[in-house]
């Protein structure tokens, strides 16, 4: 893998395997970069679970017929 500073593909899939695998343990600046590659701008990635991020968290969850509260769980996740 070229050394970049920005995550490709791979890493995203990486990330994505591990997390499903239970390796990981879903930190909120990885569910925030999950959100954001998901087309969804949770503002800075930097664990901080703001206004931003409640509103990226509430679009996604209405947008997949979630129940819509903007804090993310179990069913958000998987859904990601």
């Amino acid at each position: 893998m070229d050394e970049t500073g920005d995550p490709d593909q791979g890493t995203i899939d990486t990330l994505y395997d591990a997390f499903l695998n239970s390796a990981i343990t879903l930190h909120n600046d990885v569910f925030q970069m999950m959100l954001y590659y998901a087309g969804y701008d949770p503002g800075t990635v930097d664990g901080v679970l703001g206004k931003k991020t409640e509103k990226a968290v509430y679009s996604f969850q209405e947008d997949q017929g979630l129940d819509a509260h903007g804090e993310w769980d179990e069913n958000t996740v998987n859904r990601l």
